[in-house]
């Protein structure tokens, strides 16, 4: 298959002078293709909508790290929002994406951080990082136990990954399939798994890794009655995820890690947060995990 063309054209709600990539909409997609196609979904993204999401994970995200600082691996960095903020707050960070038009937006926009173009899935991960950012990543990619699994071989000793990922069948998008919307599986829809927070703990299981912390983030759109309502759903999903949360952030440890804590190497970096992160309600789970604070239900 030839490689597609591309055009140094702006396109709507993209970066003017980088170069993007055009694939035929019938084509299956090779290798060389996948890059094409995600230069594409940041062409057709709302943007407005999208980084506004990406603005309150991000925040979510520092709230949830034990570090303050060192090397930062930002996984699927898009526009460069995320790696941009962690630089900014001290980290010393490196940015990967396989679209290269998000990686030369990210360059130019911020060009202290280090970036490259990477296909997971085939590419192996340079160097060793002690916190690994991966939000929205995984839904999309054939084989996330084998992606994962290389995101954990990357960590330092002592190193913590930070994974998000959304769940698909919440209620809002089970009351859209009751009555006959599926707004989902198009023909421009990137997500290749569908995940649900049982299942996001089986990946992370498969990959030998534990959930520390996680926070929920709701379904209700976060600029309604000025944020309020998407404050408290938030609440409501933390403790219900299965049926409220579109998407879950969660702080991971591997297991071999944990072991080694126990037998007195912890690394003294690592310090509680502190920051109210609720461990996975029991029937949302298939391992164990610290307990919930006294006088608290499970969800």
């Amino acid at each position: 298959m030839p490689i597609p063309a591309t055009s140094d054209a702006p396109v709507s709600g993209t970066m003017p002078g980088v170069s993007l990539c055009r694939v035929a909409d019938a084509a299956p997609i090779a290798p060389q293709d996948k890059r094409c196609l995600f230069d594409r979904y940041w062409q057709t993204r709302c943007l407005t909508t999208t980084d506004h999401r990406t603005r309150l994970r991000t925040a979510l995200v520092q709230t949830m790290l034990s570090r303050r600082d060192g090397r930062l691996l930002d996984v699927g960095c898009g526009r460069g929002s995320v790696a941009a903020h962690f630089a900014e707050v001290g980290f010393d960070v490196t940015a990967i994406d396989i679209s290269p038009m998000a990686v030369e937006w990210t360059r130019r926009q911020h060009p202290a951080i280090r970036t490259a173009v990477v296909d997971l899935e085939n590419d192996p991960i340079a160097g060793s990082f002690d916190t690994i950012v991966c939000l929205e990543v995984l839904q999309q990619v054939r084989e996330p136990v084998s992606v994962l699994k290389n995101l954990t071989d990357a960590l330092a000793p002592g190193g913590e990954l930070i994974v998000s990922l959304p769940n698909e069948f919440h209620l809002a998008r089970r009351l859209s399939i009751l009555f006959g919307r599926v707004d989902f599986g198009g023909i421009d829809d990137t997500h290749i798994k569908r995940f649900t927070p049982s299942e996001h703990v089986r990946l992370f299981d498969a990959c030998g890794l534990r959930v520390h912390e996680y926070r929920a983030q709701s379904f209700i759109p976060p600029r309604w009655w000025g944020g309020r309502l998407h404050a408290l759903a938030n609440r409501v999903a933390d403790r219900w995820p299965s049926m409220f949360a579109l998407s879950v952030v969660y702080r991971l440890l591997p297991i071999a890690q944990e072991i080694g804590s126990i037998a007195g190497t912890h690394d003294p970096h690592l310090a509680d947060p502190g920051n109210g992160a609720r461990p996975l309600p029991a029937r949302e789970r298939g391992q164990t995990i610290p307990p919930l604070p006294s006088g608290e239900r499970v969800g």
